[in-house]
C-alpha cells in the first residue's frame, strides 16, 4: 500500500456531477455588510460600502443521518470543487434565487455505525448585489413584479413601481401590509402599500445603548467624565427576532433588507416607550429554515442620529 497520493481528493470511487441531496431543516443563511464607517463629533455616523460585493451571503447546510454511501457522495462532490470551484445552489423553499456558492468548510460527524451528519459552509464571494437594484437574492410567488392597478394583492406581496421612482430604482419597491381585493382602492397610494419596515417582531426585543462620554483615567484617582457631544444615548444595537414566520413573510423581510444593502437607512416605528422618530440601518441578519413554511429571522439595527424623514 502506498501512502503517496494526491490529497486533493480524500474520497475514492465515482464522484457525482451535482449535489443531488436536500439539506436537513435547521439550515442557516447569514448576511453581513462590509462597510467603511467613522463617527464624528456629536455621534454622527458616516458609512459606505467597501466594494461592489460588500454584501456577503453565507450558508450552513446540514445533511443529517446519511448512510455511508450518501455521505461519501456529498463529501466527494464538495471536495472535488477544491474550494475554488463553485456550484449553483437552490434552496428547497425557493426563497433565494439560484446563486453560485463556494465551499469554505466541511465537517463530517460519525453519529452511529453507518450514520453520518455532514455540515457544509458556503460563501457567495462573487455576487455583486450592489449593481442589481432589483435585488439579486430573493425570489418566490409573492414577488409580483411591476405594480398594476385593479389587481388583488395579498399581505407580504412585493411590487415595484418604476414609473413613480424613475430617479431612484432602489426605492421603487412597495410592501403590502394587508390583503387588497379588486373591489378596494388598489392605487399605489393606498395605505396598505408601504416602503417602511412594518413587520412585527417576536417579543422580547433587546435594546442596547451605551452613553457616549469621554473618560479620563487619572492615575490612582477618580475617573473624569466629559460630554462627547450631542446624541449621548444613540441606539447602537437593537436586536429584532421574527420566529415561526411563513415563507412569504420571510421573503418579504429578506427582500426589504437585501434592498437596503446593509447600509441604506430606513424608518422603523419603535415600541411606544421610545416615542422619538428614528432612522436605522441593518448591517447583518440571519435566516434559519426551521421547518416547512416555518422560518426564523434575526437582525440587528443601528440608529442613525441624523434624524427621521417623517412624523408618525
Amino acid at each position: 500500500m502506498s501512502f503517496f497520493y494526491d490529497r486533493d481528493q480524500n474520497i475514492s470511487g465515482s464522484i457525482p456531477a451535482t449535489l443531488a441531496y436536500t439539506p436537513s431543516y435547521g439550515a442557516t443563511v447569514e448576511f453581513s455588510a462590509d462597510l467603511s464607517a467613522y463617527t464624528t463629533t456629536d455621534n454622527y455616523l458616516h458609512i459606505m460600502p467597501k466594494g461592489l460585493n460588500h454584501l456577503q451571503m453565507k450558508m450552513n447546510l446540514p445533511f443529517e443521518n446519511k448512510k455511508q454511501e450518501d455521505a461519501r457522495k456529498i463529501l466527494g462532490y464538495i471536495e472535488s470543487l477544491n474550494g475554488t470551484g463553485h456550484f449553483l445552489y437552490t434552496d428547497p423553499a425557493q426563497i433565494y434565487k439560484p446563486i453560485r456558492m463556494f465551499c469554505d468548510n466541511i465537517e463530517n460527524s460519525f453519529n452511529e455505525n453507518d450514520l453520518h451528519t455532514v455540515s457544509v459552509s458556503l460563501s457567495s464571494d462573487q455576487a455583486a448585489s450592489l449593481l442589481k437594484w432589483d435585488t439579486a437574492y430573493i425570489t418566490g410567488s409573492n414577488m409580483k413584479g411591476e405594480y398594476s392597478a385593479g389587481v388583488a394583492y395579498s399581505r407580504f406581496d412585493v411590487v415595484r413601481n418604476i414609473a413613480a421612482n424613475a430617479n431612484n430604482l432602489y426605492d421603487s419597491f412597495y410592501y403590502v401590509t394587508g390583503d387588497i381585493s379588486v373591489g378596494e382602492n388598489t392605487a399605489i397610494s393606498n395605505a396598505k402599500f408601504t416602503k417602511e419596515f412594518f413587520f412585527q417582531p417576536t417579543y422580547p426585543a433587546q435594546v442596547s445603548k451605551e452613553t457616549s462620554v469621554i473618560k479620563t483615567e487619572l492615575p490612582y484617582s477618580f475617573t473624569k467624565r466629559a460630554d462627547f457631544g450631542m446624541h449621548a444615548n444613540v441606539l447602537k444595537s437593537l436586536k429584532l427576532d421574527f420566529k415561526g414566520i411563513s415563507d412569504n413573510e420571510a421573503r418579504c423581510i429578506l427582500h426589504f433588507l437585501c434592498g437596503k444593502q446593509g447600509y441604506r437607512k430606513f424608518q422603523y416605528k419603535f415600541p411606544k416607550i421610545y416615542d422619538q422618530n428614528k432612522l436605522f440601518f441593518s448591517n447583518q441578519w440571519s435566516h434559519t429554515f426551521v421547518y416547512k413554511n416555518v422560518n426564523d429571522i434575526s437582525l440587528t439595527l443601528i440608529e442613525d442620529p441624523l434624524g427621521a424623514r417623517k412624523a408618525y
